[in-house]
């Protein structure tokens, strides 16, 4: 009598975490993208709490109910971890698929993990050096198609030394500003620094 008070208890919170599995279930594969991490996550808690309680259940049945029971309880977890994993797939698709477009860089950048190793004398600043640095910087490094404006401009900041360098440090990084700064030295405007 107490056992059969307690199946049924047990049997009624089953059904109970069932309903819930179920429209847990529904909910993940009508969901959308935001809703189906949190449902996933839900579903995976009930989960486990049914999987003990069925595990109480079948402690208290019979051979016989044992094993019809067994059925009825893998079907739902079947349909569950079936649900569960096309969340997961779609949701991994959808970040593979924004990664991969979205956030992807343009095709016409050159992307260069290591820079050239080129030897050119440092500028200090001085008026005289300046054309003799220009045109070894213009050979070496400005026509190198390789390159990229940003890649000559961490050179350029490379080969200065004294206040030439304090000057371009305060640039910052950008292809224009490096256009620009080719265009003062074609206009031969350049300060001296002492």
């Amino acid at each position: 009598m107490v056992a059969d008070k307690n199946i049924s208890k047990l049997q009624q919170k089953r059904l109970t975490l069932r309903s819930k599995v179920t429209c847990l279930t529904g909910k993940i594969n009508n969901a959308d993208k935001m809703d189906k991490a949190f449902d996933v996550e839900q579903l995976e808690e009930t989960l486990k709490d049914l999987k003990l309680v069925n595990k109480d259940i079948h402690d208290l049945l019979n051979d016989e109910n044992y094993e019809q029971d067994t059925v009825d309880c893998e079907k739902y977890f079947d349909t569950s971890k079936l649900a569960i994993f096309n969340a997961k797939l779609k949701v991994s698709a959808n970040i593979n698929n924004i990664s991969s477009s979205e956030f992807s860089p343009p095709s016409n950048i050159n992307m260069s993990v290591k820079l050239l190793k080129i030897k050119i004398n440092s500028f200090l600043g001085g008026i005289e050096e300046f054309p003799s640095f220009r045109e070894r910087f213009n050979s070496c490094i400005d026509c190198n198609a390789s390159l990229s404006p940003v890649d000559k401009h961490v050179f350029l900041r490379g080969y200065l030394n004294g206040g030439a360098k304090r000057l371009v440090d305060e640039i910052s990084v950008i292809a224009i500003l490096m256009k620009q700064q080719k265009n003062c030295w074609k206009k031969n405007t350049v300060i001296k620094i002492e």
